[in-house]
């Protein structure tokens, strides 16, 4: 029986789907290669698993990088949060123990779509958004 050939969802490479060219994404969705599992999966797990909040850049797309960990987001500011977002603060908490904040302007300012966030659906609820994305624990939300 012939491998299946798959893309992956964060790079779009072909890869065959089975246990040794194919990883689980997640928080990504879909299945990745060796080298997005390697360069951006693990590395997205662990800065979350540790509590640090990821700053998703747009209109930059995943593979050109636009992702930065922020540490000790409990410590943040309103204005920090502005900062980050360019903007107005708008809440959005997911269903898992995580919030985005997002720019409450962002769609009347005509901000290009977030093309990372695309890729890091945690759940198929979640509709694109634009401008930056912060993404923490609920938690260290002030």
């Amino acid at each position: 029986m012939a491998d299946k050939i798959i893309k992956c969802s964060i790079c779009g490479a072909e890869i065959h789907n089975d246990v040794y060219d194919s990883h689980n994404a997640d928080p990504f969705k879909g299945r990745c290669c060796n080298e997005c599992n390697l360069k951006k999966v693990i590395p997205t797990r662990v800065a979350l698993s540790q509590g640090y909040a990821l700053l998703f850049k747009a209109p930059t797309t995943y593979s050109e990088g636009g992702i930065d960990c922020i540490t000790h987001p409990e410590r943040l500011s309103l204005k920090d949060y502005q900062s980050y977002i360019e903007g107005y603060v708008e809440p959005i908490h997911l269903s898992n123990g995580y919030v985005v904040l997002v720019n409450e302007e962002g769609q009347l300012k005509g901000l290009p779509i977030n093309k990372i966030w695309s890729k890091f659906y945690l759940s198929d609820e979640c509709v694109p958004l634009v401008g930056n994305v912060l993404l923490m624990k609920e938690d260290c939300l002030n």
